[in-house]
């Protein structure tokens, strides 16, 4: 093997071994930072299961919260458990004609599935529900004061999340009664906690004591409803005599004197005369052998008119009344 030989069989050698260290460390680098990248990505879920944990006790609290205001484990529950409820709130304070209206629940969605969280990407944990809102009508005849004390015994109990509405409307001529309307919002939990094994089942609204209804007493002893007395009548005082002034004059009796000629037209049917009551603003329209307070009109045209009053004929112009007529010699 010459000198040559031997040199080109080192530098391919050289480049084999450099070949090899290049593919190496390539693959060993590509796999390190993919290693990385995990590594990286468990360290945050861990982070964040951390948060997670250090904050479930409050979640739990809050959780337990919602099941204690929940209406029931399904919507037939929730619902019966409601009418139930506002049925004998409604007769604990003395409501006449009470009745209870319900409507169909809307599922209510934690609003951060709008967010672009890894936690929610899938569509099932979009979509699904945290629970469900059930808005009810209460309505009734009753006292300004029972109403008040109806809204007062609504708002205290923790289930009635929100009141939507109140509707009054006063009845009778002596404004003493109202027809009451109250609509409301609770929530129940699907497949949660059931009010049917429930110690509390038997009544789940609590009375309230009449502390509730103080800040309001001095509107329900007025009843702003009512209408205000009447003024009292001043006391008579001799008034000087004052004579009755002269009555009107009677209106003048209408007369040719009242219609002017605003226009003499020729229409298809033959001349037209229009006139106009310059008192009372109405228009007419004559045609020949019409007549208006015995003035017959006869043709015209241009700016005069013909008009025959018994046996005389008379000529009036354009903007002239009738009465400022002239005889045809």
């Amino acid at each position: 093997m010459n000198r040559r030989t031997r040199q080109a069989l080192s530098v391919a050698a050289a480049a084999a071994v450099g070949i090899g260290c290049w593919w190496g460390w390539s693959t060993y680098s590509g796999r390190r930072r993919a290693l990385d990248a995990e590594i990286v990505r468990y360290r945050e879920g861990l982070d964040s299961r951390e948060v997670e944990l250090a904050d479930a006790p409050r979640l739990r609290k809050r959780f337990d919260e919602l099941a204690d205001i929940s209406l029931g484990a399904s919507e037939e529950e929730a619902n019966a458990v409601l009418r139930r409820a506002l049925n004998e709130m409604a007769a604990h304070v003395g409501l006449r004609r009470a009745q209870v209206s319900t409507s169909t629940s809307r599922p209510q969605v934690n609003p951060a599935t709008r967010s672009r969280l890894r936690e929610f990407r899938a569509r099932e944990v979009r979509e699904r529900p945290d629970f469900h809102a059930l808005s009810a009508t209460l309505t009734g005849e009753c006292s300004l004061e029972q109403a008040v004390r109806t809204i007062a015994l609504l708002n205290a109990q923790p289930w009635v999340c929100r009141i939507d509405g109140v509707g009054l409307r006063v009845l009778g001529r002596e404004r003493e009664s109202v027809d009451l309307s109250v609509t409301i919002t609770g929530v129940f939990v699907r497949g949660g906690r059931s009010r049917s094994t429930d110690e509390s089942a038997a009544r789940i609204w609590s009375p309230i004591d009449d502390a509730a209804i103080d800040p309001w007493r001095a509107i329900v002893a007025k009843n702003v409803f009512r209408e205000p007395p009447a003024p009292p009548r001043p006391p008579d005082r001799e008034r000087p005599v004052v004579e009755a002034p002269p009555p009107p004059p009677p209106p003048a009796a209408p007369s040719l004197a009242d219609w002017r000629i605003t226009a003499v037209v020729q229409s298809p049917s033959g001349p037209e005369l229009w006139i106009v009551n310059t008192r009372s603003g109405e228009t007419r329209t004559l045609a020949p052998g019409a007549e208006v307070f015995g003035a017959t009109f006869v043709t015209g045209s241009g700016e005069v008119a013909r008009i025959r009053i018994g046996e005389d004929v008379f000529e009036v112009r354009l903007g002239s009344t009738l009465a400022e007529r002239k005889s045809v010699s």
